[in-house]
């Protein structure tokens, strides 16, 4: 079973500001929510499809935290449009699921105040 969610923000910056963001591995915990996400091992900019990022992650249940790596593998880059990683257990193949980040901007005119969609999936 698959399935898609969307989540849907206005940013308090352009565009281009907005893209750098999400292409900067050392900046994802910034915008995680979920305080999972922790520093990138590897923290190269993400120019292309076909690349891997390493990120430290944190689980916690209860009293119990887990600390993992997981590898991100991106599986969709459009500069300046869209950028999508497909993550793993560090090491292993993508498991499955997704997160797509888009935005509503369309150049050569972007709106002063981008809205960015995160789409999670799976299969």
């Amino acid at each position: 079973m698959g399935g898609v969610l969307r989540a849907t923000a206005t940013m308090a910056a352009t565009p281009d500001q907005v893209f750098d963001l999400l292409t900067d591995p050392a900046r994802h915990c910034e915008f995680d929510g979920t305080a999972m996400v922790g520093p990138a091992v590897t923290s190269a900019r993400l120019t292309h499809v076909g690349q891997v990022f390493v990120m430290n992650m944190t689980y916690r249940t209860g009293d119990e935290v887990e600390h993992y790596m997981s590898d991100n593998h991106v599986c969709a880059f459009e500069p300046g449009r869209a950028v999508a990683w497909a993550t793993a257990t560090h090491g292993d193949a993508p498991l499955g699921w997704s997160w797509r980040h888009c935005g509503s901007w369309h150049r050569p005119v972007p709106p002063a105040e981008p809205k960015v969609t995160r789409i999670p999936g799976w299969r």
